[in-house]
């Protein structure tokens, strides 16, 4: 009885290892090459979208699942030699009731109708593209887990007496992706009708399952693309002044300092990629929200500093690295006043913890 036990249980968690692996063998996609791009305007008028085998059938995931989308809509994917091509044809039987609400980049809380496409390049289940536009022209991006991602992409919108068109352009230099002659991708599709609360995906997923990219369709005919060359060097120069009228003498007080450094980012391969910084000035990253926190425990904030946010995703696991400690306040910055006596005053004490040159070798393989 233990032997028959011990082999049920391993079928068991076999057959489910198998079923985890497995793409949804149903849904199959297929991108022409393409000799001449599409204009990205919102107007599916290009030739190459005539051509293009439309991806459709869309099933609610939101609110009532497996059931077939309240609304139509086809999907095309194009490639050529620099970028991947996404037109969207969302149709709408009350073109007047699609919800436009305008706001900032990465704004997921919009009350806004948006189409998305997302892309497993790798092909393993385990990190993804994700891009949406609403149908106020809002562009939302991220990688896998990370929405702090910011790729540079082109997209534009507009509504139509038969509900709304989205185009996408998608420069490789956006993503990565492997260096081989013929490639297969994970893709999804969503649409979100805002009105009716519903989100339609083309490959559905399973509700509350802790990775949907196994449910994925696959992504057919790409062949013959190349990772570009990843190369930036963003140099900085800076100026700065104080005035400090607790010197008696006059002329002293008045204080000048120069500054200057660079970023250096380059793409050893299709996987990994080296960051440099030397000297970095995070006065222009964009500052935090103001958040009240009430609990035991220290508030998490998301990183916006160009060299810590390449592959944030890797240095997340369980929580044990968490990069904005480093150049944070200095551990004894609050003591200080209390060290000093009446007629002694601080001239300096930096707020944070000045960070003077990283290196950074980081990437994912197919191996994961």
């Amino acid at each position: 009885m233990k032997r028959i036990s011990i082999l049920t249980i391993f079928t068991f968690l076999l057959a489910l290892t198998v079923a985890a692996a497995t793409r949804n063998p149903n849904k199959t996609a297929y991108a022409n090459r393409i000799s001449s791009p599409p204009k990205i305007d919102g107007v599916l008028d290009d030739y190459c979208w005539e051509t293009t085998e439309a991806i459709s059938g869309l099933t609610q995931f939101d609110p009532d699942y497996s059931r077939p989308a309240s609304q139509k809509s086809f999907v095309y994917i194009v490639y050529d030699d620099e970028a991947i091509y996404v037109g969207a044809l969302l149709h709408d039987t009350a073109p007047d009731s699609i919800l436009t609400q305008f706001g900032n980049r990465d704004d997921g809380g919009l009350n806004a109708d948006w189409f998305g496409v997302e892309f497993d390049t790798y092909f393993n289940q385990m990190d993804a593209y994700s891009f949406k536009v609403t149908a106020s022209g809002v562009q939302i991006d991220s990688r896998y887990r990370d929405h702090t991602f910011d790729a540079v992409w082109q997209s534009a919108v507009k509504i139509t007496d038969e509900g709304w068109v989205a185009e996408m352009k998608i420069p490789y230099s956006a993503i990565r992706f492997p260096n081989e002659d013929e490639q297969v991708w994970g893709v999804q599709v969503l649409r979100n009708i805002r009105r009716n609360r519903e989100t339609d995906m083309w490959a559905l997923g399973v509700k509350g399952a802790p990775n949907q990219m196994v449910y994925w369709g696959t992504l057919n005919g790409l062949a013959n693309i190349k990772p570009p060359i990843r190369l930036s060097l963003s140099p900085y120069f800076s100026l700065s002044g104080q005035h400090d009228q607790r010197i008696e003498d006059k002329a002293n007080q008045f204080s000048y300092s120069f500054g200057g450094g660079a970023d250096i980012k380059y793409g050893i391969n299709e996987s990994y990629t080296l960051d440099m910084t030397l000297f970095p000035d995070f006065s222009q990253v964009k500052s935090d929200d103001k958040v009240k926190n009430l609990s035991a425990f220290e508030t998490v904030y998301a990183e916006h500093r160009p060299f810590f946010k390449e592959a944030v995703d890797l240095f997340r696991k369980g929580g044990l690295f968490y990069s904005r400690r480093i150049g944070g306040t200095p551990k004894h910055f609050y003591e200080v006043n209390d060290l000093i006596d009446t007629n002694e005053f601080i001239i300096d004490n930096p707020s944070q913890a000045k960070l003077l040159n990283a290196l950074k070798v980081s990437g994912r393989n197919n191996h994961g």
